[in-house]
């Protein structure tokens, strides 16, 4: 237990606020914290640990300490016990952590309508909960009522004290409870990587949502794909004074109960909860005004356009439906269903993955052309990329509909894809007031219809605001080339890493600034199927320009190779009229700002960041005559040259400068300890061995000065010295052995292989710490990683070691020390692999600074850091060309998990 915790827990079971000197008293005298060094605690300890929680404690002027939402904290400790507890059984964890849940909102209730005396039975609980939620509809009581069934004997006394603990306790305001119990609801499916947080939008989503549409008096708003129903609440506050009926709809049964209970707690008496199918025949007949929701993603699923009765027929005639083969995109589906639902003037928010606005699909570019030509479609916003992480690395956007047959021939475009989370909240109220009011906004348009139609009906905001120079002569490249086309398919089974026609991949080509030149040998596959080959496909001239249309960096590379080779359909060859531009200046303009700037505009980030070869053809290049592209070149490849060269430099001399300043920052305490025990000891021995006395263990190597005990001065006794000498030189062989790693991995050594990351994590890193201070789980799907084995062991052991030496520092219960180590098994862009290293010790200080973690091995005069832990880490993920993030506060939540690092390992 840490020290904010104990204090905590006093001011839980106390009457009254309490001075920081009784509470140092009370912890003292109780042994409720017990510090490291044996001392005990001061006032002044207690007022310096209350103000470093603010959130938790309240410090009046008087000098008294309370408790922030004293009633609240009672309930939210009494839900993490019970979950807890059921934490422990493992198996079907996530069905009864909807049971703790349940459990919160029933003793927070409190209808009690029965009186147990003794043990209760399974039944006296299903009693209970059906009296409590009498609003939920009859079927998903049932399946309630079953898991209750299922419980064995100790679980359902858990669930029964549980009930009764809530009950004793002071009640909660419904306003401040239903607060505290939809960020707890909203916790519940986001940490629990099983599920992928999949019944819950991020809270900056929802409000925005909700805030966008306002309702006549008594209308309806509806959400068909509720989930915790963030977004239909937010609605319902944004309109309370409209008196509006809401009507929810999920038919996954966890979304019933929690976004049930999320619903009632709102206070609104006229809602229903259904628990249908949306495509059925049985749902909803009745047009509403509004519309907000957030369809599940990643569903491939089509729908038989048969099936699709509520869709109104001039709907379904807009489309020429034999093409489809009788189906459709399930995502399209529900949008034409939706629509479909609207009265005159009735509005719909619809999230959607951002390929709804780009894919040539024929369903999808039938639904753009259908939304924009019958007037419905009026706005389409683009969310930030991490509204959804680290839950869905999908990006997504916003389509507004309005069904009011207007007569405006725009529609707003906005561009959020370069924002934070935090920057579009912010940012929220202006960009709805833009679209309201018609007003400029920055990465915002009003487009005309008109210009839609000239791009295929691409809806991709970012495309639309794109600036191309006007301070030269630019034309599109297809203009300046003989031939631009992607490269062959070829079947795996036709592959081989030994022989054939070099077939070259995305990995393949440099990744580097300047220009590089690329050829036969930097192959690592080959093509030997000798009838794909009689075919003559098209191979790779000399001097062509190769890039990667895949992912998120261009690759561009030169490549210099007379004989065949072909490569893969992912890279985009250029075969460039050199009369009219020189390969190597086409080379330099795909490294620039401008073009780089009009690729992200075509980029899609659907999974694999990518874009069309159609796109390109149409980027616009800088056009200089051939003499004055050879000197840019030129100009060009000397200064890149010189760049890297000093970067390189640079590297070298500060990876030396940080293994020295740390070794010296590192060593210097222990060195001096131990010089200062030796010459201790050396005055110590002479004297014994001049007056030839026992040595004796107990005896202090300092005579005591008068007044002083034995207890007092145990640090001189003989043992403890020798102790701290050993000690010494153990942290003295660890640092060295630290610096060696660093200069391992800054040493060019680097020798990836494929590891399977579960089964690593348990039989390497998980063994390293079985004695430690700690306990760890690893949640992952078994999945192979390309990574030096040495890093990546270097990697795992830093961010454990910081965790147990900074997080658990006084918490001697290993099984309170939690470290979950969780590899997301869904992960959407399938370059990267998101691993979560988290755990329960004390959070980072309000002032961490996640770039200065990685400039430690840096002394107090230069960067003002130390250490070699967050050094390693940074150096390692470089090595391996990912990336390391630390979740902010919104991701973590309530979360009991308060250090979460999240790493992109290729």
């Amino acid at each position: 237990m840490t020290l904010h915790e104990a204090i905590q827990d006093l001011l839980i079971n106390s009457d009254q606020p309490l001075t920081s000197a009784v509470i140092a008293e009370e912890l003292n005298l109780n042994k409720a914290y017990k510090r490291k060094d044996g001392q005990q605690i001061s006032a002044t300890q207690v007022t310096a640990r209350v103000n470093q929680y603010q959130n938790i404690f309240d410090l009046t002027q008087d000098g008294l300490i309370g408790l922030i939402d004293k009633d609240i904290l009672r309930f939210k400790i009494e839900y993490y016990r019970l979950v807890n507890q059921f934490r422990d059984l493992k198996a079907g964890y996530f069905e009864y952590k909807i049971l703790a849940l349940v459990s919160l909102f029933v003793g927070w209730r409190n209808k009690f309508p029965i009186n147990i005396i003794g043990y209760p039975t399974t039944t006296d609980i299903v009693v209970l909960l059906k009296d409590n939620l009498e609003f939920l509809s009859e079927d998903i009581q049932d399946e309630l009522i079953d898991l209750v069934l299922r419980l064995g004997e100790e679980e359902s006394r858990w669930l029964w004290e549980s009930f009764f603990q809530f009950r004793s306790y002071p009640k909660p305001a419904i306003n401040d409870f239903s607060r505290f119990f939809n960020d707890i609801i909203n916790e519940f499916t986001n940490a629990d990587s099983l599920h992928n947080g999949e019944y819950s939008s991020p809270q900056a989503l929802s409000k925005f949502i909700g805030k966008f549409f306002s309702v006549p008096k008594e209308g309806i708003i509806l959400d068909p794909f509720t989930g915790l129903a963030s977004s239909l609440l937010q609605s319902y506050y944004f309109n309370f004074h409209n008196s509006p009926r809401i009507i929810a709809n999920d038919i996954a049964f966890a979304a019933n109960v929690l976004g049930g209970l999320n619903v009632f707690l709102s206070g609104n008496n006229n809602f229903e909860y259904l628990n249908r199918d949306f495509f059925s025949n049985s749902f909803l007949t009745e047009l509403v005004d509004l519309i907000v929701t957030v369809p599940p993603f990643g569903v491939r699923k089509k729908k038989d356009i048969s099936d699709l009765k509520r869709i109104l027929p001039e709907f379904l005639e807009a489309f020429e439906w034999s093409y489809y083969g009788g189906q459709i995109d399930a995502t399209v589906a529900s949008i034409l269903s939706i629509v479909s639902m609207l009265k005159k003037n009735g509005k719909a928010i619809i999230a959607v993955p951002d390929s709804i606005l780009f894919s040539i699909k024929r369903d999808f570019l039938s639904l753009r052309t259908f939304l924009v030509h019958t007037g419905l479609l009026r706005g389409v916003i683009s969310l930030p990329p991490a509204i959804f992480r680290p839950y869905f690395s999908v990006s997504t956007s916003i389509l507004v509909i309005e069904n009011n047959n207007a007569k405006q021939n725009d529609i707003f475009l906005f561009d959020s894809s370069k924002l934070t989370v935090d920057e579009f909240e912010n940012k929220s109220a202006k960009i709805i007031n833009a679209y309201h009011d018609h007003r400029p906004i920055e990465n915002g348009i009003h487009l005309s219809k008109d210009e839609i139609f000239l791009k295929n009906y691409d809806l991709s905001p970012k495309r639309y605001l794109l600036e191309i120079p006007n301070d030269g002569n630019y034309i599109p490249i297809h203009d300046l080339c003989e031939s631009i086309y992607t490269g062959t398919v070829v079947g795996k089974s036709n592959i081989n890493r030994e022989y054939g026609v070099p077939y070259i991949q995305v990995g393949d080509l440099a990744d580097s600034a300047g220009i590089n030149e690329i050829g036969n040998s930097e192959a690592e596959y080959f093509i030997s199927d000798t009838e794909l080959l009689a075919r003559n496909p098209k191979y790779i001239q000399d001097k062509s320009v190769l890039i990667a249309k895949v992912g998120s960096k261009l690759k561009s590379s030169l490549y210099r190779f007379s004989e065949n080779a072909l490569c893969n359909p992912s890279i985009i060859v250029i075969k460039t009229d050199e009369k009219e531009l020189l390969p190597e200046f086409l080379i330099t303009q795909l490294q620039s700002d401008y073009v780089i700037k009009q690729i992200d505009a075509i980029r899609h980030n659907i999974g694999v960041p990518h874009f069309s070869k159609a796109d390109f053809l149409n980027i616009q290049i800088r056009h200089l005559s051939i003499e004055e592209q050879r000197s840019f070149v030129a100009s060009f490849y000397g200064k890149k040259l010189q760049e890297v060269k000093k970067t390189v430099d640079l590297q070298r001399e500060d990876d030396l400068y940080n293994i020295i300043a740390s070794l010296k920052h590192e060593l210097k305490q222990p060195v001096s300890s131990l010089g200062m025990d030796i010459d201790t000891l050396n005055e110590f021995f002479e004297r014994k061995v001049k007056n030839h006395e026992v040595l004796d263990w107990k005896e202090h190597t300092v005579a005591l000065l008068p007044g002083q005990n034995s207890e007092e001065e145990t640090h001189s006794q003989l043992i403890n010295v020798m102790g701290r000498m050993i000690s010494a030189i153990k942290d003295a062989q660890l640092t060295l052995s630290k610096a060696e790693e660093i200069l391992n991995i800054g040493g060019g050594v680097f020798t990836p292989e494929k590891i399977p990351l579960k089964q690593f994590l348990n039989e390497v890193i998980k063994p390293l710490f079985a004695n430690y201070n700690c306990t760890i789980s690893i949640t992952s799907d078994e999945r192979d990683i390309m990574a030096d084995k040495y890093q990546l062991e270097v990697l795992f052991k830093r961010l454990i070691e910081n965790a147990i030496k900074h997080g658990f520092q006084g918490r001697p219960n290993k099984t309170d020390n939690l470290i979950n180590i969780r590899v997301l098994g869904k992960s959407v862009n399938k370059e990267f692999n998101e691993i979560i290293v988290e755990n329960n010790g004390k959070p980072f200080p309000a002032e961490f600074d996640i770039a200065k973690f990685q400039m430690v091995g840096h002394t107090t005069n230069r960067h003002r850091g130390t250490g070699f832990g967050g050094f390693h880490i940074k150096r390692i993920i470089e090595s391996h060309g990912g990336e390391l993030h630390l979740a902010d506060k919104k991701e973590i939540g309530e979360s009991q998990f308060k250090v979460r690092f999240k790493i992109y390992l290729p």
